[in-house]
């Protein structure tokens, strides 16, 4: 004969202690037994703290704290109520007290909570603030309540001190390995990245001719500002016909490979690689209709790869195509203050960190004329290009 299980019973639970004269937030999470979120929207609980676990007053016209409080209509949290309680409201006598949280659905009530507090004090009484509207600063974890069909099962979990609207309830690593818990129970994480720290993706045009056409690393990341301490911030490629130099933040050791296809005017093939200082030009193929061009850089825990397929036209004064792929590894978090420079900014911003796709070709607008020389197009077209470099 099957064993059949008795009601859950509701017992005053030890909560964690209150400061006299403190602001206090007790977030109450309602979820169903299946996991999913209790709708409160329609619901009130009431709060009640008295210093004995019950007595005869019906109106509860002696309790010490009765409060009233409903969801707060943001649609993300419909199971959550935060029980407010102010400075004003926690001046009492340090002692042992309890207090309960009932649901009420029109007439209909239920009590979903019973605890025991102890109410400490302390030498600091000028802290006391009596507005109403007065801002939380202690913020408990939430209590979970979770619905068993006619049973309750209370938990409760220890203080902090973060604000409602940054309170993390669940974070969980996908894959698993990615998420580093610092402690037990769980209220500090670290997100362990093992890829780049920063990925770009540029799409663009240059002249093909002997002036100097600056492509900026900062104009294909998010609003235009790579973070400090990536070695691409403020950084360039500038492209010279065949010429091909490098500007970053700082100096870096260089490695390269270059494979192509040429016009001679048979098709021909050519290739190379080699080693030398971020700084310091390099040149692709004479006379390439497409190739590949691979870079490595290193410097200490910094590492950069840019893998860039280009395509260029038979004759000069076309365009130049190229599709290029950079990434920054670091896996030595750097982003610690500057001590010399306390203003430089050492976090990405918020969003996604990669630049829309379907931006246009940079630069835009590029127009050449066919008349006077030679060397005055040259100069005409350089003086255009001053502001950029």
């Amino acid at each position: 004969m099957a064993k059949i299980k008795g009601p859950v019973r509701i017992e005053p639970f030890l909560f964690d202690d209150m400061h006299r004269g403190t602001s206090y937030t007790i977030p109450i999470l309602m979820m169903k037994s299946d996991g999913t979120k209790f709708d409160l929207s329609n619901y009130t609980a009431i709060f009640t703290l008295k210093a004995a676990q019950f007595d005869h007053d019906y109106d509860d016209d002696r309790a010490l704290i009765a409060k009233e409080f409903r969801w707060d209509g943001d649609k993300e949290h419909i199971n959550r109520i935060d029980i407010v309680l102010t400075s004003k409201e926690l001046w009492l006598e340090p002692g042992v007290y309890f207090f309960d949280v009932v649901l009420m659905n029109g007439v209909s009530s239920r009590r979903v909570l019973l605890a025991q507090t102890h109410i400490v004090g302390g030498p600091t009484n000028h802290n006391v603030r009596h507005d109403a509207n007065q801002g939380d600063f202690f913020i408990h974890d939430p209590i979970s309540i979770t619905e068993d069909k006619s049973n309750w099962l209370i938990g409760q979990v220890p203080l902090l001190t973060d604000p409602p609207e940054n309170l993390v309830e669940t974070v969980q690593g996908d894959p698993e390995y990615i998420l580093e818990k610092l402690d037990n129970p769980v209220r500090n994480i670290r997100y362990k990245v093992y890829g780049p720290r920063l990925s770009l993706m540029m799409t663009f045009k240059v002249a093909h001719d002997h002036t100097d056409h600056v492509v900026r690393f900062n104009e294909h990341f998010l609003r235009g500002d790579i973070p400090a301490p990536c070695p691409l911030k403020n950084g360039s490629m500038t492209f010279n016909n065949r010429k091909i130099t490098l500007k970053l933040a700082k100096e870096m050791t260089m490695t390269w490979k270059n494979t192509a296809i040429q016009h001679n005017p048979e098709i021909t093939y050519d290739g190379g690689c080699g080693q030398q200082v971020s700084s310091d030009p390099l040149y692709i193929s004479d006379r390439t209709a497409a190739g590949h061009l691979y870079i490595h850089l290193n410097d200490n825990h910094d590492q950069i790869c840019i893998d860039a397929h280009h395509f260029i036209p038979d004759d000069h004064y076309g365009f130049e195509l190229w599709m290029v792929r950079v990434d920054w590894f670091n896996w030595v978090d750097p982003y610690e203050p500057d001590s010399e420079d306390p203003d430089v900014s050492t976090h990405f911003p918020d969003g996604c960190p990669v630049a829309d796709s379907q931006e246009d070709f940079w630069p835009p607008d590029i127009h050449y004329t066919q008349d006077d020389t030679q060397y005055a197009r040259d100069k005409k077209r350089a003086k255009k290009c001053s502001d950029r470099v």
